[in-house]
């Protein structure tokens, strides 16, 4: 049948004769049969309905009815699809396995699942001792439900609570706190009793008094007229420490020699301290090893970041000699000054080097301040007395057109031999300037501070003017 047949029946087909019908019937048998059936179909609806609306019919007319009754018949919805290809058994077997996650643990056994809510411990009540050396002792005791301690500190009474150190396993019930003494005067501490569900926090402590009671006192083995404490310095991380006494009278040289001596007065002496915990002890007696009366070894001292290198300036030798390592018993040059490196191995202690400036002259003070970088790998020496004119790096070391102006020498370690760096001055060198009276390196050794404590000019703030001289002993420092 030709798709593109559709069939109208109008008003003007009258109902119920059909000649308007008559009028469309097509000539193909085949259709007249079907049209005249359909007509049929349209009579009968005449006969039951009054109604003037049109009617329309589409059809195929070259689709035999059964094809077209077949296809109707495979024709379904998407739901009927599903319920027809949906296996019962799946769905209830799919329904059967959803549970609780309770319901999965009483099938499975698993003990995983979190505990029942355990008590929370009690309060401790402890106690704050404020012992010897620079330690806050805490003490408590054990409360039930706890299983470990932990120990909060507000440092400066404002900051708030944090923890301090590891939990606490419970039966310690002691711990001790190293501070720095001068930061704590205000502070605060907590002990939390702790265990799974959480912790509880004690009354506060508070930190009160002078705290005398906690500071260490340190002397010499040899306590004497000595100046004990002329110069310190500590390593970084606080254990190791040395102390100048430049009024130190024993002849010894080297390592923990006779400290009963006193033939060599004003010869000078330097003594180490480490700590082990909270104690205090002395590890060595150091001398020079060529003292003499009045070489005032001590004046300075420098520990490395290790504490395993010790530089001491001994302001006051007499040497004649030069650079490193040189004649040791000369004393012709009054006031030259020296500087002596010391390496400890272990526990034991040894001289490495004796430096002398590459300019060695009589009131030079050579070894008036010394420092070294963190590494013991550079050592910057101050000359105070130094008299050269010349300014800047490396400059004319033989010039003394300028008393008192000052030098700074800076030595480098390689290995376990030294060797003069850098000469250096102020970039306004001048007579009494005194640069080098103090001298400080930075950690890595690449920027050296030089005080001037002479130093003349009035100018103020940074690179002022350098050629102003109006103000005696206004001092200046310079960087490099």
């Amino acid at each position: 049948m030709n798709t593109n047949n559709i069939f109208h029946i109008h008003k003007q087909f009258s109902c119920p004769s059909g000649a308007g019908i008559s009028k469309v019937i097509g000539k193909n048998p085949l259709s007249r049969l079907f049209i005249a059936l359909a007509a049929s179909l349209i009579l009968i609806g005449c006969g039951s309905s009054n109604s003037d609306e049109p009617t329309i019919i589409q059809g195929d007319t070259n689709t035999p009815p059964e094809q077209t009754d077949a296809s109707q018949e495979q024709v379904d919805t998407p739901d009927e699809q599903a319920e027809t290809n949906t296996p019962l058994e799946q769905a209830d077997t799919s329904q059967e396995q959803v549970s609780t996650p309770d319901e999965q643990a009483e099938t499975t056994g698993n003990t995983d699942l979190p505990p029942a809510t355990e008590q929370l411990p009690s309060a401790v009540q402890p106690v704050l001792d404020i012992t010897a050396i620079k330690t806050f002792r805490f003490s408590w005791e054990d409360v039930a439900l706890a299983t470990s301690y932990r120990l909060l500190e507000n440092a400066d009474g404002k900051s708030g609570f944090t923890q301090v150190g590891q939990d606490i396993q419970a039966g310690v019930e002691t711990t001790d706190l190293t501070v720095a003494l001068y930061k704590r005067t205000n502070a605060s501490y907590v002990i939390q009793s702790c265990n799974a569900t959480g912790c509880v926090d004690s009354d506060p402590l508070f930190v009160s008094g002078t705290l005398t009671e906690t500071i260490a006192y340190i002397k010499a083995s040899n306590t004497g007229d000595d100046s004990f404490g002329r110069s310190v310095a500590l390593s970084a991380d606080g254990n190791t420490l040395a102390v100048g006494a430049t009024r130190e009278d024993s002849s010894a040289t080297g390592i923990n020699g006779d400290q009963a001596d006193n033939s060599a007065p004003v010869s000078g002496a330097v003594y180490v301290f480490t700590r082990s915990g909270s104690l205090w002890e002395q590890q060595a007696y150091i001398k020079a090893s060529n003292t003499n009366a009045f070489d005032r070894f001590g004046e300075s001292v420098s520990l490395s970041a290790d504490g395993n290198t010790l530089a001491v300036g001994a302001v006051s030798k007499d040497s004649s000699a030069t650079g490193i390592n040189g004649d040791q018993t000369d004393d012709s040059v009054f006031s030259s000054g020296a500087v002596y490196v010391f390496t400890r191995s272990g526990s034991v202690w040894e001289q490495q080097a004796y430096i002398k400036a590459s300019n060695t002259d009589a009131d030079d003070f050579f070894g008036l301040q010394v420092s070294l970088s963190a590494d013991g790998n550079t050592l910057a020496v101050g000359a105070n007395g130094e008299a050269s004119s010349a300014t800047g790096i490396n400059g004319d070391q033989n010039d003394n057109a300028a008393e008192d102006a000052g030098a700074v020498y800076v030595f480098a370690r390689n290995g376990s031999l030294w060797e003069q760096q850098a000469y250096i001055k102020a970039s306004n060198t001048g007579v009494l300037d005194l640069f080098g009276t103090r001298v400080s390196l930075s950690a890595d050794g690449n920027t050296l501070a030089v005080g001037a404590a002479g130093e003349r000019s009035s100018a103020t703030g940074i690179n002022g003017d350098q050629t102003d001289n109006s103000v005696s002993r206004a001092g200046a420092v310079y960087l490099y």
